[in-house]
């Protein structure tokens, strides 16, 4: 599945199966081992499989986990869709398939911290960075009753044509 997106005479195809089914798997993927330890700031590395609640975006509502977690991917997903500037890539002389991946992690109060991208081109690295940046604030997660930061990896894949 995908979604066509039309912007100023250009075509991109946002390619949301990439987007949501490694979504699913994000929290752990490329994760070290001492997953705990806090890094400089204090951030403690917990993924969304170690926690005993994920964190929650504004708006989603379900019983479990996984079911917030759904619903957050797609809402992240959507937020994407909406924000990034896809222009930029076929600005910057861009063409085919592309993919950018971000890390990052939602804190202990909510917030959207410790923001990087990695992509073939740094103009998209950071506009990515500068969307992620920008998501609501959300319901932290929760380890042991205490609330705690949840890092993720979100891949975004994009056609330009």
């Amino acid at each position: 599945m995908y979604q066509q997106i039309l912007k100023n005479g250009f075509s991109y195809h946002l390619y949301l199966v990439s987007v949501l089914a490694v979504f699913l798997c994000a929290s752990t993927f490329g994760q070290e081992k001492q997953k705990h330890q806090p890094n400089d700031s204090g951030f403690e590395r917990y993924s969304s499989n170690e926690v005993d609640k994920v964190p929650v975006y504004p708006g989603c509502t379900s019983d479990n986990n996984e079911g917030l977690e759904t619903c957050m991917m797609g809402e992240i997903s959507q937020y994407i869709v909406n924000n990034l500037d896809f222009n930029l890539a076929s600005q910057s002389g861009l063409m085919g398939m592309q993919e950018i991946v971000v890390h990052f992690g939602i804190d202990a109060s909510g917030k959207v911290v410790h923001v990087s991208a990695k992509a073939g081109n740094p103009t998209m690295e950071k506009e990515a960075v500068r969307v992620i940046k920008s998501l609501p604030e959300c319901e932290p997660g929760e380890k042991d009753g205490k609330k705690v930061g949840v890092y993720y990896t979100f891949p975004i894949g994009f056609e330009v044509e």
